[in-house]
C-alpha cells in the first residue's frame, strides 16, 4: 500500500512537522510519496529513506494577496490537482500533513469527493470554530467553519492540536475520526553561537534574560513586551529573536520597535533575523530564563510550550484561549492579559516565587502529553480509518 504524504508551504515548522509525519507512515505503509517543499529538513531525512521514500516537488501558490473569490477558485483546482497527482503515483490515500490551506468552507464537499477520489485525512493546525463563537465567524469569512467540507464521504477524520475543541468538533462530524495530536516539540540539542551567548551575557550584566522568538510581529505581542520592558531595566534583560515583519506591526507599534531595532533601548538585544534551524531555535530558548509567548488573539497550540518545557524554562502567555489553558493545567508559568505589559512585568517580578517542585513536576507531566508515544498513538488512531474507509466511501 502506499500513502501520499502532502504540504505544499515550507518555511516554520512545516519542514519539521512533514519529516515526523512521514517516519509515522513508514510504521504502516509499504511506501510513501511525498508531496512537499524542499527544505533542510526534508532534504536531509528523506535522502536516508530513498528506498521507500518518494519526494515529489509540491507547492501551493501563494494566495495572501488574492481576492475571496480567486481564493476560492486557485483552492479548488489544488484539490483537483492533488487528485491527479495522488493517483498518477499509484496512493491508495492520501494525509494532508497541513490541512489548513485545502479546508476552505466555500468549497463544497461533493466537488472534493470528485476531485479527490481517495480516503483522506490529515492535521488542521489553525481551527478558529469552535475557539470563536458562530456569530463571529459568520461576520468574517476567514474564520468561518469547515465542518462541512470535513463531512466529505472520502474524509475519514481530522487530526487537531488543540484537544480543547476535540469534543465539540466530533458532535459536529457524527462517524468521523476527530483526535488530539500532540504538540511534540523537536529535541535537537541547542545551538547558538559562543560569541552571541558571551555577548548577551555581557549586555545583561547579571540580570534575568527573558526571550521572544520566532516571527516577529505585533500579534506576538512584541510591542506590549517593549512597554514591559521599559520599567523593568534594572531586572530584566529582554532578548527580541527572529525574522522581524514590519508589515505585520501595528501603527502603536512601529515607533518602540525601530527604536529598539536601532540599539536605543539599553536593556533589549534585537536579534532580527531569521533563526536557520530547530537546532538554533533551542539554543535560543536555552539562554533564556523566562520564555514570553503572550500572542494577541492567538487561539492555537504553540511549539513553543513544549521547547519552553523541555528546557525547564517558565513562560508568559495571554489569558482566553488555549495557550492558557495548558499553562494554567501543567503549572508551566504565568497568564497575563494581552496586550498588558503591566501584568508582564508583574508576572517576571514573580519568578522568585516559582515552585520550582510543581513547575519542574509541570514540565514532565506536559512533555509525557506530547511526547513521542503519544504522537504514534495519535497517528494510528486517526489513520486507522484510511486503511478500512468508511463504505459510503467505498462505494463512492
Amino acid at each position: 500500500m502506499r500513502i501520499a504524504i502532502v504540504d505544499g508551504f515550507f518555511g516554520g515548522h512545516h519542514g519539521e512537522f512533514l519529516a515526523r509525519i512521514v517516519r509515522l507512515a513508514l510504521s504502516d505503509w509499504e511506501s510513501v510519496e511525498v508531496f512537499g517543499a524542499p527544505c533542510e529538513e526534508t532534504s536531509r531525512e528523506f535522502a536516508m529513506l530513498a528506498d521507500r521514500v518518494t519526494f515529489i516537488d509540491y507547492r501551493w501558490p501563494d494566495v495572501s494577496q488574492l481576492s475571496r473569490v480567486r481564493r476560492v477558485g486557485v483552492v479548488a483546482r489544488e484539490w483537483i490537482r492533488l487528485g491527479r497527482l495522488a493517483r498518477d503515483r499509484g496512493a491508495s490515500a492520501v494525509f494532508l500533513a497541513y490541512a489548513d490551506f485545502l479546508l476552505d468552507h466555500m468549497i463544497p464537499s461533493s466537488f472534493v469527493n470528485r476531485a479527490l477520489g481517495l480516503p483522506w485525512t490529515g492535521l488542521w493546525f489553525h481551527p478558529m470554530y469552535p475557539r470563536i463563537p458562530r456569530l463571529a465567524a459568520r461576520l468574517d469569512f476567514r474564520i468561518m467553519p469547515t465542518e462541512r467540507l470535513l463531512r466529505s464521504k472520502w474524509c475519514v477524520g481530522i487530526g487537531l492540536l488543540d484537544e480543547g475543541i476535540v469534543e465539540p468538533l466530533a458532535r459536529a462530524l457524527p462517524g468521523k475520526r476527530v483526535v488530539s495530536f500532540p504538540d511534540r516539540p523537536n529535541d535537537s540539542a541547542p545551538v547558538i553561537l559562543d560569541r552571541v551567548a558571551a555577548d548577551i551575557r555581557a549586555r545583561a550584566t547579571g540580570r534575568r534574560i527573558c526571550v521572544l522568538a520566532g516571527s516577529l510581529t505585533s500579534r506576538k505581542g512584541i510591542g506590549t513586551l517593549l512597554r514591559a520592558a521599559a520599567g523593568l531595566g534594572q531586572e530584566w534583560y529582554f532578548v527580541l529573536v527572529g525574522r522581524l515583519f514590519p508589515g505585520a506591526l501595528a501603527e502603536a507599534d512601529r515607533t518602540v520597535v525601530a527604536e529598539a531595532g536601532s540599539g536605543a533601548i539599553e536593556n533589549v538585544y534585537p536579534g532580527f533575523d531569521a533563526i536557520p534551524t530547530e537546532a538554533h531555535f533551542n539554543g535560543w530558548i536555552a539562554l533564556a530564563d523566562v520564555v514570553f509567548a503572550a500572542y494577541e488573539g492567538f487561539p492555537h497550540s504553540s511549539n513553543l510550550l513544549g521547547k519552553a518545557a523541555l528546557f525547564a524554562k517558565p513562560v508568559i502567555v495571554s489569558d482566553g484561549f488555549l495557550m492558557a489553558e495548558r499553562v494554567r493545567r501543567f503549572d508551566l508559568g504565568w497568564v497575563v492579559a494581552e496586550r498588558s505589559p503591566s501584568e508582564v512585568a508583574s508576572a517576571l517580578r514573580e519568578v522568585e516565587n516559582l515552585d520550582a517542585g510543581r513547575f519542574a513536576d509541570g514540565c514532565r507531566r506536559y512533555l509525557e502529553a506530547h511526547s513521542p508515544g503519544a504522537e504514534r498513538k495519535a497517528w494510528h488512531d486517526l489513520t486507522l480509518a484510511i486503511r478500512l474507509p468508511p463504505q459510503s466511501a467505498r462505494e463512492g
